[in-house]
């Protein structure tokens, strides 16, 4: 991804400080996980996470640390942390571009005496933005299935619960997916039953799969498909 281009979008929709005391600042990979490990480890509880990785032996450890490590140096990611007008870090955050146009939001951790006072929701309203500036249709998430808070403010921005799975590592997760395009959006409305079949899905079908529109609306037998 051009690294100007990101970062000028990082300064357009990240720079406003929420409320006048919240303050975005993007990281290195180094001072994310030192602030992380240091300061937001027991925001979790110890029943939620069992680290996968570490039931392999050890050569195994060592060959998937390194793998991720050269992978990573080839995509994109984000990694941000927001502090208090007292430079005390409160939240953070972190997602990368696992296709060209699908974006992943992997963790999330705001310190308990700042939740519920709106850094969650101000900081998907900006990702949102800032991702279709960059042309990313498609943004997703995994959260624990009891996790209502979070999926219900998702919910009110416009995601969509996609999916679930069972993580090896987390347990019951539940996906959710916002469409930055409209017509994926609408598409997805199809899929669920919630949208009738429109004329730019037809037009956007391969052959064969225009012959079967055909042959349902006109109820006609399929053959030949």
């Amino acid at each position: 991804m051009n690294t100007e281009k990101t970062d000028h979008f990082r300064k357009q929709y990240f720079e406003k400080p929420y409320q006048g005391k919240f303050f975005y600042k993007f990281c290195d990979e180094q001072e994310f996980t030192e602030i992380y490990q240091d300061q937001f480890l027991n925001e979790y509880l110890p029943s939620q996470f069992i680290p996968q990785l570490q039931l392999n032996p050890i050569d195994v450890i060592r060959s998937a640390s390194q793998t991720s490590a050269e992978i990573n140096k080839h995509i994109h990611f984000d990694r941000i942390i927001i502090f208090d007008v007292q430079q005390n870090p409160v939240a953070l955050f972190d997602g990368y571009q696992q296709k060209i146009d699908q974006y992943y939001m992997r963790n999330s951790v705001i310190k308990k005496e700042y939740r519920r006072m709106g850094l969650y929701n101000d900081y998907c309203k900006r990702l949102i933005q800032y991702t279709k500036a960059l042309n990313i249709i498609h943004l997703t998430s995994l959260h624990h299935a009891y996790n209502n808070p979070i999926m219900i403010a998702k919910l009110k921005l416009g995601f969509y619960i996609t999916g679930y799975q069972t993580d090896i590592s987390w347990g019951n997760m539940v996906m959710m997916s916002y469409f930055n395009c409209e017509k994926y959006e609408e598409l997805f409305k199809y899929r669920t039953g919630h949208r009738s079949f429109l004329p730019e899905f037809y037009e956007a079908s391969s052959p064969r799969v225009q012959k079967f529109f055909e042959s349902v609306s006109k109820k006609e037998p399929v053959n030949n498909i």
